[in-house]
């Protein structure tokens, strides 16, 4: 299936330097790869490494800033451990991946001291 830069397969939840999230995501789904050519042979190529979003339909204005400020002091420092789902696992196993890398939560709409739609990307996931 492909290199793996950590081996250890771990219970519980997302987590990011063994730092856990201010609230769970209400979606979270690996990002399809897009093609990004097709070789000599006609195949597709595809990139090397994945991408995993999670999203929250509605979460508080402080727990979006304590994910915000997760984010800045996770990158500060260049690549995480990210605890995510297994890659393609039939069950919801969760596993590390080392070097992956955290994108600032996108926030979407104000609501009545929520923030709607908010969706984070974790990057460079190589599975």
């Amino acid at each position: 299936m492909g290199y793996l830069i950590t081996g250890s397969y771990v219970t519980g939840s997302y987590n990011f330097d063994h730092h856990g999230l201010p609230t769970l995501p209400t979606q979270a789904h690996w990002v399809p790869l897009e093609q990004l050519d097709v070789d000599g042979n006609g195949h597709p190529i595809y990139p090397t490494v994945h991408e995993f979003e999670l999203q929250w339909s509605a979460m508080w204005i402080a727990d979006f800033d304590a994910l915000v400020h997760l984010c800045e002091n996770m990158t500060s420092t260049g690549t995480v451990v990210s605890t995510l789902p297994e890659y393609h696992a039939n069950d919801y196993q969760y596993f590390d991946y080392s070097g992956t890398i955290l994108q600032l939560p996108k926030p979407g709409q104000y609501f009545e001291g929520y923030i709607l739609n908010t969706t984070m990307v974790i990057s460079n996931v190589r599975v």
